[in-house]
This record gives C-alpha cells, structure tokens and sequence, in this order.
C-alpha cells in the first residue's frame, strides 16, 4: 500500500523533497552553529535535525487519515502523531550519546515537528487539542510507513546516513502497534509538557540534573532554529509539487536556492531511486 502526503503525492516524494531543500538551505552550516550554541557535537546535531524532516509527516500514515486524503481529505493534527514518531525514534536512535544529549535533541526535534503547521500556536494547545482530535478519530497507524520512509532514505543516501533511525523508526512504529497508539500519545503529552514546564525527564537519573538544567538553559535559546528550518522547507516542498500562493519569505528562499552552485531545485544527478508516481485516479 503506498502512503500519500497529499492527495496524489507519495510521503516517500514529500519527504525527500523536504530534506533536500533543508540540506540545500541549511544544511551542515547551520548545524555546527546549533552545536556549538548546545556544546554538542555537529554530527548528533545533524542526525535530530535530519531525522525531524524525513519524518516529519509520518503521522499521516494513520489508517483514517489515508482514507480521507483519498477522498481529497484533510490530515488535521498529523504533527502530533509525527512529533511522538520522532521523539520515540529519536530517543532509540540517540541511545549511545548518554541520557541529557538524547532527551534534549529528542525533545527539539519532536517540538519543530509538532510545530511545523502551528508556528503561531502554543505547543500545548496543539497537543490538547490533537488528541482529543486523534482519539476521536481513531489512532491506528499503517505499517506501510516503514517502506514508504525506507524509500525516501533510500532517495536520500547522499544527504543522510538514515541507518540507525530507520531500525529505530520501524521499532517505534511496531511499539505503536502493540501498545497501542493513543496510549502512548497520552503519554508522550504528559512527558513533553513535563519537560516544558521546566522539569528533567523522569526516567533522567538524579545525578543528571544539574547536566540537564545546563542544556536546557541553552536548549531553548535554539529551539526556533530546530522549528523555523522545517517550516520553511516544508513550506516550500508543498509549493514545488502542489502550487498555491507563495510568501515573501518562501519567495526569497525560493531564489537563493536557484542561485545555489548546485542548484537543489532539479532534479539529483546521484543515482538514487526515484519513487514511482501514483496511478491517476479516475
């Protein structure tokens, strides 16, 4: 089964599409600045940033969802299932980087994911409000994901070696499944407003709080640059494919990537898998 973004659009192509122009736009740059702005290393740095964009539309992967986008639907709140996809996959994929590193980039990259459509929204209105939403509607997530964000990975090689968190993403789609996906939206709720409020994650050792109020000081300082990037790129992604209105802002992006050496707006000369458009519906 394919999982489309948008009606006539794979996830696969979205995704791939996002994360390029992210490379393209910000890319390793702007990651050694978030690194040394968190005193960590650009290398993990790039790995949250790069995992938020490629999964980033993940939660419309929900049955229901890819029932109603058929029907020319909406996907309303897709980000807080996105969001949980990548704070779980994240904390599975950053496990060896000790335990302050991995909650904090889990916890920025989840917040830009979860704020990518709601940039002018307070986070826990938007997580209240989801669920509720989510609830009502049914949480059950299509397994078909997993192939659909190999796919793009795959796509992507030359910009992201998406090893780890793929294993790590199919873990938490499977977690999902058993336990039960509004379950652990719950509590994903309840752990991000925690850690919101100020407080260390709960499974964080007591002899990690003093590490973890120091990162945390510096980690909202950066929390826009881990946000902005993705609305932006995201944003524009949907432009390219879909058309409608352009901004300003989106505008200028727009040129500087034209004007790029390697101009990011055609297609890639790297022998990558391109996926297959969908059959036109009649």
């Amino acid at each position: 089964m394919v999982i489309y973004s948008y009606r006539g659009e794979r996830l696969a192509e979205h995704s791939y599409l996002v994360l390029r122009l992210y490379c393209g736009a910000f890319g390793a740059a702007h990651e050694k600045l978030v690194a040394k702005r968190l005193n960590m290393n650009p290398e993990i740095v790039a790995k949250a940033l790069r995992t938020a964009c490629l999964l980033h539309d993940t939660g419309k992967a929900l049955t229901k969802f890819q029932e109603g986008v058929k029907r020319g639907g909406g996907m309303r709140f897709h980000e807080v299932v996105s969001a949980l996809l990548v704070y779980d996959t994240l904390s599975l994929a950053l496990f060896g980087e000790g335990p302050v590193v991995r909650h904090a980039l889990s916890f920025a990259a989840a917040y830009a994911v979860l704020q990518h459509h709601q940039a002018m929204r307070g986070f826990r209105a938007v997580l209240q409000e989801g669920l509720q939403h989510l609830i009502g509607l049914g949480c059950s997530i299509d397994k078909e994901v997993v192939e659909e964000v190999k796919l793009a990975a795959r796509m992507a090689e030359h910009l992201f070696d998406a090893g780890s968190v793929l294993e790590a993403f199919e873990r938490s789609v499977e977690r999902a499944s058993r336990e039960g996906l509004c379950t652990m939206l719950q509590e994903f709720m309840s752990m991000l407003t925690n850690i919101a409020s100020g407080h260390a994650p709960a499974s964080l050792a007591v002899d990690k709080s003093s590490e973890w109020s120091a990162v945390w000081r510096r980690l909202q300082a950066v929390l826009p640059l881990f946000s902005a990037p993705l609305q932006l790129c995201d944003y524009l992604a949907a432009y390219l494919a879909r058309g409608g209105k352009l901004r300003a802002l989106h505008r200028e992006m727009l040129l500087m990537l034209r004007r790029a050496p390697a101009n990011l707006l055609k297609p890639s000369s790297a022998s990558t898998p391109t996926a297959p458009r969908p059959k036109p519906r009649s």
